[in-house]
């Protein structure tokens, strides 16, 4: 068949399985040789401190759990500068998160839906064990936070709730009583961009069975980029924050936790580019105008504009989240050593984005979402204890949601002499969630050295859904009569995306018709059932060295999509499902100073949820028949000496589309026309290669002080940023430096750092979308130099 023009799906899958193992070979070669160097070190006075992690829902370390997780506690975080999850895409391969067009996304191994903001993503958000299922929650930034875990790969039990590519798990800071007074205070100034940001916490016990902690934060700033048509500076972003917790313990069987938290963010505009040819969304210098042509800054509005219906808590374009999460646990010890916990959440989520395209010259376009989000949640488990020779955890979940997505678009062709006010659709979605799932999972001791873990979780999840639109001037009529004659000249080859080639044919057509065509009437419901099985093989092979097999099947649930433009026989969309295995080896050699971990996966989805947009602008969500996920990852920590420590993680991914007969298409109609054959293609967000090293030193100088500093070293290879993979999308490979300098306190009660993220000065793109005859770029943040001042008491 190699001299054949057609080659079959089962000899592609071979061939790809064979070039897949080639590369697995030789990345195994190099990381076995990196193994045997830091093996082969003489012993150092140095060891690694662990962090506890509760990804099984008992405290554990990571070495000793068999799955791939990364961990990184709150001194690590403030190390590498960390303020929202957005951040962890620089330092965990096989992991993307920021912010597209109508939500945050979120990707691991190659795997997440879109930006559809009705999706709950397939990587979970989990913070202080509430089950957090709106995106938005990704892009509040992080407050006094005691650790970070990052589970990559499907989870079936524990965090089996919509979690087909992994998890990740958000732990506060708390004290308990018997803490002694302690404090903090961080202020910090970014020069380049004059951003502020000022955090603290305080707490201790107030008694011998009660204390407490309050911690809060402000910042404003960040006005990375220049609109060239206003001249405005945009993508200022302010947060402001506070956290109270207090922890009772009235007796040696009794613990008692209370959480009240509130958040708020802001951003003025949105970090936008214009292009209309391939790769040239990059400008040379995003703080000045260009005119050549080939792109603009186009950024929403910095005025308020009461024609276009500007969504409340905003003063101008741009987006708007404020979230407040209440939290209860109990926890009582039982006879025999068993644990009995309740855990009970509130959520309440309110959001506001609004986007004005500004095209020169006219139409303008505007487009607005609200969303109010409620959440009540509980969970029953009972633990038996952890070190018996047969172990369980069992228990039944529980949660209520009601979403209520409101939007609106709005387009004026004025500026095209076409004689009439606007097209208007307005779209209000809601959607009611009930789910009940039942848990349980045990460990048995086959052997001293072996365990054999085996668990299963059912999810049965009802949503009722009502979506409304209406259409505030029927125009279609009258716009088809408009359209033709000289206004349409414009040559239409591919890649050419200007408006007027849009204008001039049959796309703007098609939309307008389409819009005033939408109208309400349209209710549905569903049930998805899932039973997800999960078995862990675990074997220590030494003292140093555990080796582990892992298999488990994972579900999401279906839905409907709630953007404004679509029709009703495009908003379902079914379930899906995922089968994993991974096999892994944690070692910790060099007497404790150093450790490495390997980790080789594969996934296999059916019906993965595809979110991409068509021609219009318009949002596509299908299910992709089958699609894979497969590669390796390695970490690794290493004490050096006393006053210098590297660390490191490298992945390689081939995720791709296995079978998908019938892909969403490109914009340009051409790269790939609506309904192409997209088996075989990458996946979004899923480069080849991903790392990030980095050397940390702490040194003396006398007289109590430190000298301290850092350097790391991210990488991504090329991929692409939205579902139809436009070729106009594609991210080229990029590295990125990041350094700090500082001075800090023998005890670390004090300290003062400069430090410099992206020095490089490398300019990204998050995501990618084509709309109305132009591709929307949105961009990361440059360059940043920051100093920081930090003082602690009692810690």
């Amino acid at each position: 068949l190699k001299g054949s023009a057609f080659v079959t799906q089962d000899t592609r899958h071979q061939e790809a399985v064979g070039g897949y193992m080639k590369k697995v070979y030789v990345f195994g070669t190099l990381v076995l040789a990196a193994f045997g160097l830091v093996a082969g070190q003489p012993a150092s006075a140095q060891v690694l401190e662990e962090i506890v992690v509760t990804a099984t829902k008992r405290e554990s370390t990571a070495q000793d759990l068999p799955m791939s997780i990364q961990a990184l506690d709150g001194e690590t975080l403030a190390t590498l500068g960390v303020s929202d999850l957005s951040d962890l895409s620089s330092y965990v391969p096989n992991v993307n998160i920021g912010d597209g067009l109508s939500n945050t996304f979120v990707n691991v191994r190659g795997m997440g839906n879109g930006d559809d903001s009705i999706f709950e993503q397939p990587v979970s958000l989990y913070v202080d064990d509430i089950y957090m299922p709106r995106t938005e929650s990704y892009s509040i930034a992080l407050l006094d936070v005691g650790r970070i875990e990052v589970l990559r790969g499907a989870q079936a039990v524990l965090f089996g709730l919509n979690s087909t590519a992994g998890a990740v798990a958000v732990h506060s800071r708390r004290n308990r009583p018997g803490d002694e007074f302690e404090a903090n205070v961080k202020l910090s100034y970014e020069t380049e961009f004059d951003g502020f940001a000022a955090e603290g916490a305080v707490g201790g016990s107030l008694s011998d069975t009660f204390a407490v902690r309050l911690a809060a934060k402000t910042s404003d700033g960040d006005n990375y980029y220049v609109n060239t048509n206003s001249g405005d500076t945009v993508g200022d972003v302010g947060f402001d924050a506070f956290r109270l917790s207090a922890v009772w313990e009235p007796s040696a069987n009794w613990n008692i936790e209370g959480k009240v938290e509130w958040a708020e963010r802001e951003r003025g505009g949105t970090s936008t580019s214009l292009f209309t040819e391939p790769g040239k969304w990059r400008p040379e210098n995003p703080s000045e105008s260009n005119t050549a042509g080939s792109y603009a800054m186009i950024i929403a509005d910095a005025t308020t504009d009461g024609d276009r219906r500007l969504p409340r808590s905003l003063d101008k374009f741009g987006w708007f989240e404020e979230q407040t999460n209440f939290v209860l646990k109990i926890e009582s010890d039982l006879a025999g050593g068993h644990t009995l916990t309740a855990l009970a959440g509130y959520s309440e989520l309110e959001t506001a984005r609004s986007l004005d395209l500004l095209f020169s010259p006219a139409p303008d376009w505007a487009g607005h979402a609200m969303k109010d989000f409620e959440k009540f949640s509980v969970e029953l488990s009972i633990a038996s204890p952890q070190d018996a020779a047969f172990s369980y955890i069992a228990g039944i979940y529980y949660h209520d949601t009601d979403l209520l997505n409101s939007g609106d678009n709005f387009f004026d062709l004025a500026g095209f002499g076409v004689p009439i006010g606007n097209i208007l659709v307005h779209v209000n979605y809601d959607q009611a969630t009930e789910v009940i799932s039942p848990f349980a999972m045990g460990t048995m001791n086959v052997a001293d050295n072996v365990r054999l873990t085996l668990g299963a979780r059912f999810v049965s999840e009802k949503k009722d859904m009502d979506r409304n639109a209406f259409n505030e001037t029927d125009t279609g009529g009258i716009i088809n009569a408009l359209l033709g004659g000289a206004m349409c000249e414009t040559d239409t080859a591919p890649y050419d995306r200007s408006f007027g080639a849009w204008l001039c044919g049959p796309d703007l057509l098609a939309a307008v018709i389409g819009f005033a065509a939408r109208s309400d009437g349209f209710s549905d419901d569903r049930t998805s059932d899932f039973f997800m099985g999960e078995a862990q093989l675990q074997w220590d092979v030494s003292d140093e060295h555990m080796a582990y097999f892992k298999i488990g099947n994972s579900g999401k649930s279906g839905g409907w999509s709630s953007a404004v433009q679509a029709p009703p026989d495009r908003l379902p969309f079914d379930d899906e499902k995922a089968l994993s295995l991974e096999a892994g080896l944690k070692s910790s050699v060099a007497d404790g100073a150093a450790q490495v971990n390997v980790a080789a996966f594969f996934t296999e989805y059916d019906d993965l949820q595809v979110n991409s947009f068509d021609n219009n602008g318009d949002p596509k969500i299908t299910n992709a028949s089958s699609s894979t996920s497969a590669g390796i990852e390695v970490d690794g920590r290493w004490a050096v000496n006393e006053w210098l420590q590297l660390s490191g993680s490298l992945a390689y991914l081939s995720a791709e589309f296995d079978d998908f007969p019938v892909g969403p298409g490109t914009a340009d109609g051409v790269t790939r026309p609506a309904g192409s054959d997209y088996s075989g293609l990458p996946r979004p967000h899923a480069p080849d290669w991903s790392a990030h090293l980095r050397a940390d030193i702490e040194v003396p100088m006398g007289n109590g002080i430190h000298f301290a500093g850092g350097l790391g070293l991210a990488y991504k290879d090329d991929y692409f940023t939205e579902g139809s993979i436009d070729p106009a999308g594609k991210q080229d490979s990029w590295a990125k430096l990041d350094a700090y300098v500082g001075v800090v306190s023998a005890d670390h009660a004090w300290r003062v750092t400069l430090r410099g993220r992206n020095l490089t000065d490398e300019h990204t793109s998050n995501a990618y979308q084509f709309f109305v005859g132009n591709s929307l770029a949105w961009l990361a943040p440059p360059r940043t130099v920051t100093i920081e001042a930090e003082y602690r008491i009692g810690q």
